[in-house]
């Protein structure tokens, strides 16, 4: 223990250790990294934790702690990352761990509820698959360094606030698997650093944003099973780093935009199970779709070139018993 004392980093990280969180693991005042991951620890989170006032990296994810977090670790007032994750905490997020410092935070796979609130360093939050409830507060907005948001697998509802277009530095953000409603807000075009939306498994309605043109780093776009309606506007073609889009089952209606075709970096473009129409796209990633990605549209169809989908009843010389979807 003398020794210990004398730490500023510990990790006992994927030992199977078991049993509860040592009361004296306190008493070591000179840590800044504590790693206790990957372990078997029960019980709750000590609150001899909030001695360790120098920590700036608290690491307990992927062990069977329970219990709520304790206040007293208010006083590790220059904490700058902790990971929970992966555990069975419940209760009411704390308002301490949105500190001045804090960067990083990962809660994901807990039972946690409660609100959040603003942290003017955040540069990472995932409070994933947690109890989370309420509304997203357009307040949100004044995270101006936040990087990744994940709050997916949650029950939030209520609309998406228009001030996610103010994180200019926000390259990840996923609301799926929530009870959001209402449209998607044009101001989402503002975060134009936007690498992956996804969205998907929600109440959503409303049009597809031209906006969505302004986010020229996007590359995964994600917002299938929700009630969206009107064109794929074309201003998607504009986003020449798309991989992975899914549209699927919503109610999209008219034709694809020719422009699509002209996207050098498609993978997988999904809009299965809608009420589009016309002729695919003719080129480039279109030329070899694959029959499940464009099922479920009885009135779309393919050009000639497209040899595995149906033909457009204007295009005499194919075959006319392969008109529809």
């Amino acid at each position: 223990m003398q020794k210990l004392g004398l730490c500023n980093y510990l990790s006992l990280s994927s030992n199977m250790l078991t049993g509860e969180v040592p009361n004296w693991i306190g008493e070591l005042n000179r840590l800044e990294t504590l790693d206790l991951s990957g372990n078997r620890f029960l019980g709750q989170v000590p609150t001899s934790i909030g001695n360790l006032q120098l920590l700036k990296v608290l690491n307990l994810s992927a062990n069977g702690l329970s219990g709520s977090l304790p206040e007293s670790m208010a006083n590790c007032g220059n904490l700058l990352a902790l990971d929970f994750s992966q555990n069975l905490l419940s209760g009411d997020l704390p308002t301490w761990i949105f500190g001045s410092r804090v960067e990083k935070v990962l809660h994901l796979e807990n039972k946690l509820s409660g609100k959040f609130s603003s942290a003017p360093k955040l540069q990472v939050l995932d409070l994933s698959r947690n109890d989370f409830s309420g509304m997203i507060a357009s307040s949100i907005g004044v995270l101006r360094n936040l990087q990744f948001l994940n709050l997916s697998k949650n029950s939030l509802f209520g609309p998406v606030p228009g001030t996610f277009g103010d994180l200019k530095e926000l390259y990840v953000l996923d609301l799926s698997d929530n009870k959001l409603n209402g449209s998607i807000p044009t101001e989402i075009g503002g975060a134009f650093a936007l690498k992956e939306l996804r969205m998907e498994r929600n109440s959503l309605s409303g049009q597809i944003p031209d906006s969505i043109g302004n986010c020229s780093s996007l590359m995964s776009l994600i917002l299938s099973q929700n009630n969206l309606a009107g064109a794929i506007p074309a201003a998607m073609a504009k986003l020449g780093n798309l991989i992975y889009v899914d549209l699927s089952f919503n109610s999209l209606i008219g034709s694809l935009p020719k422009q699509l075709a002209n996207l050098p970096s498609l993978i997988s473009f999904n809009i299965s199970h809608n009420n589009l129409q016309g002729e695919l796209p003719a080129g480039g990633f279109f030329n070899t779709i694959a029959p499940s990605s464009v099922s479920g549209n009885p009135s779309l169809c393919g050009s000639c070139s497209q040899q595995d989908l149906p033909c457009s009843p204007s295009q005499t010389h194919c075959s006319q018993s392969k008109l529809f979807f």
